[in-house]
């Protein structure tokens, strides 16, 4: 006769658990010292989203400067307004939020963004094969990389997109479409930065008949620009109108969008797109090699990367969606490779990191156009050194 014996040692679940409850401890302990030590929170890009909300919520325009402007002052922003350019189905995530004062809301955003990063980088990990007992790799690299440190501290909207894109990944594996195409409608809020992993989606899920994919897509965004509309009935005209009056093309972003109109001509917006066209040239080439072999978990890192890349706008923070080929990277190495490799692959990654803290303390975003680009070489390479050590490992 055996005895069972029980421990109280708590399951890896729950050690997660605790360890994004302790972060976003820490996190919020960060700000309330800050709102001891000053009247307010800075008011930085999270309070376009708040004070857009707090408009339609009221039926005012969300879109709209001087209706934006007495809000963000009140919030504490001292320089010029700052306008929110996501389309309508956005305000459905920022409506909330806005129903408590800034402070509390901004607060309230953080702890979700750290929750959201938490998930999407255990959920990438589990899903690609990662070591078990090498889970805490995934959190590491993700609250070290330079673009989850930024959007983290000004309050950007950017992680939904990395939840949206492993939300994704996760359910397709699972053949549950219907819910991977609701975390796929995430990807609309800036549909101009992952334009390839759209378009993939829409392609894949017509030519294999996914049909649950888009009709979760589709009740997603028709739900949350109804949401939007009820509140404010005139909101994707005031949207329309805005982006035809200005663009934020103008903007001297770090992508090389931006670096072909500021060089070609100012003026020739257009310009913007050459590399979105030379993105879509390269997407029906990989998508013809590779349609017989097609798997989410295998392309989307390749996809992300090339689409951050040739986006025709985009920001440093915008690449915490990077995320996911970055642990694609490591788990691959670290499951082939052993030695030089795994250690040159790691500390060039570091270096990279580290030139882009650099980079962003000393100068203004434009400058870190490189990260991307660099990003992107550093994977292939990982990729090439990976099958190598596989080929050496299989003789």
């Amino acid at each position: 006769m055996t005895t069972e014996i029980r421990t109280n040692r708590p399951s890896r679940r729950q050690q997660w658990m605790w360890l994004g409850l302790i972060v976003a401890l820490a996190i919020l302990a960060y700000q309330l010292s800050g709102l001891i030590a000053r009247p307010g929170v800075p008011a930085d890009d999270y309070v376009e989203y708040w004070a857009a909300g707090r408009l339609n919520l009221s039926g005012g325009n969300p879109y709209a400067a001087d209706q934006l402007l007495p809000l963000e002052r009140a919030a504490g922003r001292k320089t010029e307004v700052l306008l929110m350019w996501n389309p309508p189905w956005t305000l459905a995530l920022t409506m909330p939020l806005a129903l408590f004062s800034y402070p509390i809301s901004h607060l309230m955003w953080v702890i979700l963004s750290v929750v959201m990063i938490l998930m999407a980088t255990d959920w990438t990990w589990s899903l690609l094969g990662g070591s078990t007992k090498k889970r805490w790799l995934a959190s590491v690299i993700a609250f070290t990389f330079l673009p989850t440190f930024h959007a983290l501290r000004i309050g950007q909207i950017s992680p939904i997109l990395l939840l949206g894109i492993v939300g994704f990944l996760r359910f397709e594996h699972k053949e549950r479409y219907w819910l991977a195409g609701a975390f796929a409608a995430l990807l609309a809020i800036k549909p101009h930065l992952l334009y390839l992993v759209c378009i993939s989606i829409l392609v894949w899920s017509i030519s294999r008949r996914r049909w649950g994919i888009l009709g979760g897509g589709a009740i997603v965004l028709l739900s949350a620009t109804l949401t939007a509309m009820v509140f404010n009935p005139h909101v994707i005209i005031q949207y329309l109108s805005a982006t035809m009056a200005d663009s934020p093309l103008v903007w001297r972003t770090p992508t090389f969008g931006s670096l072909s109109h500021l060089l070609l001509g100012s003026e020739r917006r257009w310009l913007a797109f050459i590399p979105m066209v030379a993105g879509i040239f390269w997407l029906a080439m990989y998508g013809l090699r590779h349609c017989a072999d097609w798997l989410w978990a295998d392309r989307m890192a390749l996809l992300l990367l090339v689409s951050v890349v040739s986006a025709p706008f985009g920001w440093s923070f915008d690449q915490v969606v990077l995320i996911p080929a970055l642990l694609q990277t490591i788990i691959q190495l670290l499951a082939t490779s052993r030695g030089r490799i795994v250690y040159g692959a790691n500390i060039s990654y570091l270096a990279i990191n580290i030139a882009a803290f650099v980079v962003h303390a000393r100068f203004i975003d434009f400058w870190l156009i490189w990260l991307a680009p660099a990003l992107l070489i550093w994977y292939l390479l990982a990729q090439r050194w990976s099958r190598h050590a596989a080929v050496l490992m299989s003789g």
